[in-house]
């Protein structure tokens, strides 16, 4: 793979209510994400084994300017995932399957 090593970081600068983060549907992602809200509560999620896409929605599924997410390409289809994303409401998990 002539990518390995490769890292992609994403900073939400402005809301985002509509973004995704996908790999090309062959690739998934391993690690998880940090969803933090302003009262200081948050939760971490994992991605599942099938996950190929991060979903930011600017509220519950996170996306709130100041998000930060970094995508590292570690192997033959896959990448980890690390990061830092603000959300609001009741918190629940950004990683789904294409």
């Amino acid at each position: 793979n002539n990518h390995l090593g490769a890292v992609y970081k994403f900073f939400v600068g402005t809301d985002c209510t509509d973004c995704d983060i996908k790999t090309d549907g062959t690739d998934k992602f391993v690690g998880g994400l940090y969803l933090g809200k302003s009262d200081a509560a948050g939760k971490t999620f994992i991605s599942g084994a099938s996950n190929d896409v991060i979903t930011l929605n600017g509220s519950t599924k996170g996306g709130i300017a100041g998000t930060i997410i970094k995508v590292t390409a570690i192997g033959s289809a896959k990448y980890a995932v690390e990061g830092i994303v603000l959300a609001s409401g009741t918190v629940v998990t950004p990683f789904a399957d294409a």
